[in-house]
């Protein structure tokens, strides 16, 4: 396969470059080992041939490599560009192997969890339905950019999550609490002029639909957290 031996000349060249005296800063050192680490596990799974991600990686650590061989000291266009690359060489195993699966299954429980949340709170209460409105643009924009494996949407996905995880755990406090009182249920049928069997029904409907989005979006954040790495 094209791309295995493209991958270990950059594992090579990475080695390589652990030996040079200009990187003697023990916290460039350390990065250039996870891009190892990754390398290495890459070249374990590997089972999709992306010759042309391959050569790009191949390219772009022969070229730092080059660069910090001939520096007499490491410039910050340098760092930068050594930087990238680890960035780079750390996301490459959700490209050339089946961990991208993972990512996409995250990705799926945010956008159900965040599409209960919008249906929930938007029918709930007016301060929810409010709620929800504050944060629906930087959910869509969560979504866009974790589709587009960026760090942004990653940022966006946890700055967003915290407000419906809160007011589903509201949720589900009330709607147990008012299903075990009757005096409640009978307020409700009366303020809303529904039949009791009317308000048991919805009260559950928002019960379930609050237990399972919480539950998304717990697993959506745990999921994502586990595979930060296939961000960029």
């Amino acid at each position: 396969m094209e791309s295995v031996k493209l991958l270990r000349d950059a594992l090579n060249t990475l080695e390589t470059l652990l030996s040079l005296k200009q990187l003697s800063d023990p916290r460039l050192k350390r990065k250039i080992e996870e891009a190892i680490e990754s390398l290495e596990l890459t070249l374990r799974e590997i089972s999709v041939n992306n010759i042309e991600l391959a050569r790009f990686i191949s390219d772009k650590t022969r070229e730092t490599a080059s660069k910090i061989s001939v520096s007499k000291e490491l410039t910050r266009e340098i760092i930068e560009d050594l930087e990238k690359l680890v960035k780079w060489c750390k996301t490459i195993p959700y490209d050339f192997t089946d961990r991208i699966k993972y990512v996409r299954k995250g990705y799926r429980y945010y956008l159900y969890g965040m599409m209960l949340f919008f249906v929930l709170a938007g029918t709930y209460t007016q301060i929810y339905a409010v709620s929800a409105l504050l944060i629906a643009l930087p959910s869509l924009m969560a979504m866009y950019f974790m589709r587009r494996r960026r760090s942004m949407g990653l940022m966006l996905a946890y700055a967003s999550t915290p407000l419906p995880l809160a007011i589903f755990s509201w949720m589900i406090g009330y709607v147990a609490r008012a299903l075990l009182d009757p005096g409640e249920i009978n307020y409700l049928a009366g303020v809303y002029g529904l039949p009791v069997e009317t308000v048991y029904m919805i009260l559950l409907l928002y019960l379930v639909g609050s237990l399972t989005g919480l539950l998304f979006l717990s697993i959506a954040i745990y999921i994502l957290y586990k595979n930060r790495g296939a961000f960029i």
